[in-house]
């Protein structure tokens, strides 16, 4: 696939703190907050052949590449985004007061990685990713972000609650595909089915998006290959407070969702009483789930995650749920529940 570089950029609108977004492609835990609990499940992988569901490694490969043909990862509606609505959500005046934690460092790719077509570009990341997979409620596929984050065993996902599962009174989502650095149909390191995944209660049964973020464990790709050995793995921080972040994903406002976008500046609270991370973005559906890096290194795309992308409002404000110490509860549920 040979696309020129100067066609790859594009404008991405940033306001109230003077931000300007480009478009970039190829080129020990704490308790959980009260009232949210982790909870996972294997992941389903729903065969349309034979009408039955399965589980295994193997099965999951060999439904979901039968599954998502081209033509179906095309026509994947964007997972719509929340509407922002400042009188719901987790009332948290004291989060940004609490001292950053850093368990997790950035991975690089392992060595003889593609370097990708053309020349590529500094922004462009082979980290963060397409997300597919189907709603068994209306039986429609859907498209998210994602990105993986570095781990001792090197298969976690990093995305938004919504995107694994719909919320109170609705189910775990099945033929969940992962596509890192994805752009136009390119797919440089394969692609990563679930083996299982990890979200809160508190979006599962109350949909309050101070819990919309999951961690989803990736099989191996087709090469046998963990999706942080190809692809890289973002770093995670806690408690951040307001930092200078870099967002990433695919909003389907944006090129369709087929090109990796980026939006940058300073954070801010979306409200005294609402602890989300929030920054205009205008990243509609399809941006979901995709990750808020604090130093981002433009060399390797790779950076530390303080969020990720749950909902849109006036103005085009998108917000993410505050990594409060709740994080590593969640994260080493999903660490410890992982094959080696």
């Amino acid at each position: 696939m040979n696309l020129s570089r100067t066609s790859l950029l594009a404008a991405c609108v940033a306001t109230v703190t003077a931000v300007v977004g480009v478009v970039a492609v190829p080129a020990n835990a704490a308790p959980a907050r009260a009232g949210a609990t982790p909870v996972g499940a294997a992941a389903s992988y729903w065969d349309p052949a034979t009408g039955a569901s399965a589980t295994t490694e193997a099965d999951a490969q060999r439904i979901a590449e039968a599954y998502w043909t081209k033509e179906r990862m095309a026509s994947a509606k964007p997972a719509p985004l929340g509407q922002v609505d400042t009188a719901k959500g987790t009332p948290d005046t004291r989060t940004d007061s609490k001292a950053p934690q850093i368990l997790t460092h950035p991975a690089l790719p392992a060595a003889g990685v593609q370097s990708g077509p053309g020349v590529q570009d500094a922004a462009f990341s082979y980290a963060n990713g397409k997300v597919f997979f189907l709603d068994p409620i209306d039986g429609l596929n859907y498209v998210c972000s994602g990105s993986p984050a570095n781990s001792g065993k090197r298969r976690l996902i990093l995305t938004a609650g919504h995107c694994v599962h719909g919320g109170p009174g609705r189910t775990w989502m099945q033929n969940w595909y992962f596509v890192p650095g994805y752009s136009q149909g390119w797919e440089p390191n394969g692609r990563f089915t679930a083996w299982a995944m990890w979200t809160w209660t508190g979006w599962m049964n109350n949909e309050d998006r101070h819990w919309d973020y999951a961690f989803v464990i990736a099989n191996n790709n087709s090469a046998n290959r963990k999706v942080v050995e190809v692809a890289g793995g973002h770093g995670l921080v806690s408690n951040a407070g307001r930092p200078f972040v870099h967002v990433a994903g695919y909003p389907g406002n944006k090129d369709g969702g087929e090109i990796q976008w980026y939006c940058w500046g300073t954070t801010w609270r979306l409200a005294p009483w609402r602890s989300d991370q929030t920054l205009n973005c205008d990243f509609g559906g399809g941006a979901s789930g995709g990750p808020w890096l604090r130093d981002y290194d433009h060399n390797n795309g790779l950076g530390y995650a303080i969020s990720v992308t749950s909902q849109i409002g006036t103005f085009g404000i998108n917000t993410g749920p505050y990594f409060d110490h709740a994080l590593w509860t969640l994260f080493n549920t999903a660490e410890n529940n992982s094959p080696a």
